[in-house]
């Protein structure tokens, strides 16, 4: 629980990029702001793609590899905006984002990880804790904006890299965290007790098919309305800020 706790909070300081400072260096970039949502769109489909590459690494090498690599590729991601937004280079720009849209997908895939080992009265609760965290991070670096923006100014980068320079540290923290101090995997060791108590008691899992085409279709309809909320969002700060500047 302490790894997930600490890896949590790591994660929730790696979004503070998120999706409108990528949209922001986008529009700086290409000089318009009628290509702000495509930046949306390739991080979603990033996290995308990662939510599937991790889960199925995960099920044949365990939390510990699948989380690690997540979040090692979304601190490179990271790394790569950061690169992109120096020599202004709008494609390397549209590459990066959609690597560094793994650790978002994978810090959203960590907190299950505290349910692994715990009771079932007590999964709810763990998972709670874990998103806790993750809420605790996602406040503070909104706050460092200004000090990051500043550290960028000193290294001689633009300064909306700042958050992305936050969140590639987080991003490989994390990573790092992941893969030194989650041992056991509480993935496979939760794996193998259930097996041994299932051969005990001579129970055949069951799959119930309707219950989980339901569930992934609350879980779909509930993500497209955040994602369109998101995109609402960054276009009106886009629209906002470009009536500031004016």
């Amino acid at each position: 629980m302490l790894v997930v706790i600490l890896s949590q909070t790591l994660g929730g300081l790696g979004l503070a990029a998120g999706i409108t400072v990528g949209a922001l260096i986008a529009q700086e970039i290409l000089g318009t702001d009628n290509l702000a949502g495509i930046p949306s769109a390739i991080f979603t489909l990033g996290s995308s793609f990662a939510a599937f590459m991790i889960g199925r690494l995960t099920q044949k090498n365990g939390r510990r590899l699948g989380l690690a690599t997540g979040f090692l590729l979304g601190g490179m991601g990271a790394l790569g905006v950061i690169f992109a937004t120096a020599v202004e280079n709008i494609y390397f720009l549209f590459l990066s984002l959609f690597i560094y849209g793994f650790g978002t997908a994978t810090n959203l895939q960590a907190r299950y990880a505290s349910s692994d080992l715990a009771e079932p009265q007590d999964r709810s609760k763990a998972i709670s804790i874990a998103m806790v965290a993750t809420t605790f991070g996602a406040v503070v670096g909104p706050n460092l904006s200004a000090t990051m923006s500043n550290l960028a100014i000193t290294w001689h980068l633009p300064p909306l890299t700042g958050a992305f320079i936050l969140s590639a540290c987080a991003y490989l923290a994390s990573g790092i965290l992941w893969f030194v101090f989650l041992r056991p995997d509480p993935y496979q060791v939760a794996k193998v007790l259930q097996q041994e108590k299932n051969m005990s008691e001579k129970i055949v899992p069951i799959l119930d098919k309707r219950a989980l085409f339901i569930g992934a279709l609350i879980m779909i309809v509930t993500l497209m309305l955040m994602v369109l909320s998101l995109l609402l969002t960054t276009y009106l700060l886009i629209t906002f800020m470009k009536k500031d500047i004016r």
